[in-house]
């Protein structure tokens, strides 16, 4: 299960390395990384009483979702949106 969402979050990460403007990843971390993240996050923990990484991969996942949403509105504020 994990490793399908590090190939997402991977996949996410060479989409930003693409990305030229501000505007661009704003749109796509509000379109595109924050639901990744909130889907994936909703994955674990459902599923963390099934694997011993369980309760460390609940925090990480919130950890990450937190970082990726202050992150995307920093810049969609610098880009005016």
């Amino acid at each position: 299960m994990f490793d399908r969402f590090a190939d997402e979050l991977d996949r996410i990460a060479a989409s930003y390395d693409r990305i030229k403007t501000d505007r661009e990843v704003c749109t796509f971390g509000r379109d595109t990384d924050i639901p990744a993240r909130r889907r994936i996050l909703g994955e674990v923990e459902a599923n963390r009483s099934k694997c011993a990484s369980g309760p460390a991969a609940l925090n990480m996942a919130r950890t990450q979702l937190q970082k990726a949403i202050s992150d995307t509105e920093a810049v969609c504020r610098r880009a005016g949106m």
